[in-house]
């Protein structure tokens, strides 16, 4: 994996290298926002998180432009069950709310197509490098003898994987010269989490990620 991961990273340099000769012009910035993400598995709801990190633009005509990008991204997933019921006239409830939050280094590659100069259609890979996770539980019930309680906890790294390759699309619109505002989707194509078989069984399926950014922009 840590050889593929540097293929992919002297390719990706390469690239620019040659990309920024041709340039018409080259630009840095950063930006930050909102994440609203979630997984592939049953029960799960969107988590809100953030990102912050920068930019590099490479324009190379009026139309189209490579934006290879550094991030920092926090996700994630939360899931929430309830059940209740009536029993002799009362009414009784469990409830069970778990939050799983990830810490990520993401590097999105944004090929950027401009109907207009203002207007950018973006598209591209994402490479992700998950630094950790952990997860926060809380249990609620009003039965007599079962006990509430809130836990956090450190989720084993052996038990998810650390890279993820990913596909982003979105779109973002430059309100002035140097203010821009964006919204982007992206999917994990590698699993957060494989699958699990035995013989020609799954037991469980493999879980992705879905990620939504919400950006605001600063260019230089």
């Amino acid at each position: 994996m840590k050889k593929m991961v540097l293929v992919i990273a002297a390719s990706v340099l390469t690239m620019f290298a040659v990309q920024s000769l041709k340039a018409q012009s080259f630009s840095f910035g950063v930006k930050g926002g909102l994440n609203l993400s979630m997984y592939t598995s049953d029960n799960s709801s969107l988590k809100p998180g953030f990102h912050i990190g920068g930019f590099a633009n490479i324009q190379l005509n009026q139309y189209l432009a490579i934006q290879p990008e550094l991030m920092y991204s926090m996700m994630g997933n939360r899931i929430n069950e309830r059940e209740e019921m009536e029993i002799l006239g009362n009414e009784y409830y469990a409830e069970l709310t778990q939050t799983t939050t990830s810490h990520n280094i993401v590097v999105p590659i944004m090929v950027q197509i401009m109907p207009i100069p203002a207007l950018k259609i973006e598209v591209g890979p994402q490479f992700g490098f998950n630094l950790g996770m952990s997860s926060h539980t809380k249990f609620e019930t009003n039965v007599i003898g079962q006990n509430n309680y809130e836990r956090d906890s450190d989720i084993d790294k052996d038990s998810y994987n650390l890279f993820e390759f990913g596909i982003s699309a979105g779109l973002s619109y430059d309100i002035t010269k140097n203010i821009m505002v964006g919204a982007r989707y992206n999917y994990g194509i590698t699993p957060l989490i494989d699958e699990v078989k035995v013989g020609n069984t799954v037991l469980t399926e493999a879980v992705h990620t879905h990620n939504i950014m919400i950006s605001l922009g600063y260019r230089f």
